[in-house]
């Protein structure tokens, strides 16, 4: 809305010119106070900004930490699933080594060296001491023995090798957005200099000047008042 600002003294020029100043000088101290005020929101903003971006990224740490833990859990539940498998392997290989050793004594005692696989009887239940004899069955405990070491070498570890960590699975396409809304308010806000920029709160449109002729005494309005006086105070005294 336009304003009129005006004064009177008896100085007209001086007043004009402090009247010009003091407009500079208001509209100067309107802008300073203008523009702290948009940096102070400024800087408000950019520390809400930061703040919620501080916490996405606490989220998006800790749902790595539990997808890593649970990757971790499941891996030790595997690695203990096969170890168990291969205990079974290793115990089932153990009782044929002691089955065939048993065999083996058997076969020592009664001196049955070479086998005899050339006698069995189809569909007979010979033992077996019998068959094999000494050397086959030596021979067949050795074997089991050797596979018994290349199993127990082949044991899996018991920690897991580290591996690159997985991308995040729940991470929804808002906060993705979100994220990227947030960076790019930031780099706008950032650029934003309002030491630079000062705003228009006003306008002089027409600088303060003294007028041209006095504004006191107005010489008609008094000779008039003057005139009608001496009339009025003539006809009272006739």
């Amino acid at each position: 809305n336009p304003t009129l600002a005006t004064i009177m003294g008896s100085k007209p020029e001086a007043m004009a010119d402090f009247l010009n100043i003091l407009s500079r000088t208001a509209i100067k101290n309107i802008q300073t106070e203008t523009s702290n005020l948009l940096q102070t929101k400024i800087n408000n903003r950019l520390k809400v900004i930061s703040e919620e971006r501080n916490l996405h990224k606490k989220e998006e740490r800790n749902l790595r930490k539990k997808e890593e833990q649970n990757r971790l859990q499941e891996e030790q539940n595997r690695l203990q699933v096969l170890k168990k498998k291969l205990e079974k392997k290793l115990e089932k290989k153990l009782e044929k080594i002691e089955f065939f050793t048993e065999e083996l004594r058997i076969a020592r005692e009664l001196n049955i060296r070479n086998n005899n696989f050339h006698l069995a009887a189809p569909g007979s239940n010979q033992p077996i001491w019998y068959l094999y004899g000494e050397r086959a069955l030596e021979k067949k405990i050795n074997s089991l023995k050797k596979n018994l070491h290349n199993q127990k070498t082949k044991t899996p570890p018991t920690k897991t090798p580290p591996t690159k960590t997985p991308p995040i699975e729940n991470n929804s396409w808002y906060k993705v957005r979100r994220m990227e809304k947030l960076t790019n308010e930031t780099k706008t806000l950032k650029a934003i200099n309002v030491s630079t920029e000062k705003p228009q709160v006003a306008l002089i449109s027409k600088p303060s000047a003294p007028p041209t002729n006095p504004v006191k005494p107005k010489k008609r309005v008094v000779i008039l008042l003057g005139m009608l006086f001496g009339l009025f105070t003539g006809i009272f005294t006739a």
